[in-house]
């Protein structure tokens, strides 16, 4: 078989499995698959939502503790170079 003819076949597999899927979705049980699917990307997507904010949440409190670990370390670097040591 020529590269040719792996290419038309490979085209025409392909065609008739999309006819193929197309004429199941519209069928009663490829409606409920489909709604299945979609209510299972809904899902995963609200969930993922979900774990970034809680990410974000989780950053943005270690830069401010971080931030503020700076200025304290800062404010004692000041003291020490006056003199005045807590």
């Amino acid at each position: 078989m020529t590269n040719n003819q792996k290419f038309i076949a490979g085209l025409l597999l392909g065609a008739v499995a999309g006819a193929a899927l197309a004429l199941f979705m519209k069928t009663e049980k490829g409606q409920e698959i489909l709604s299945d699917v979609q209510e299972g990307a809904d899902k995963v997507q609200d969930e993922l939502k979900e774990k970034l904010h809680e990410f974000d949440t989780a950053v943005n409190d270690l830069l401010s503790k971080g931030k503020a670990f700076i200025n304290d370390l800062e404010q004692k670097a000041q003291q020490t170079g006056n003199g005045t040591a807590a």
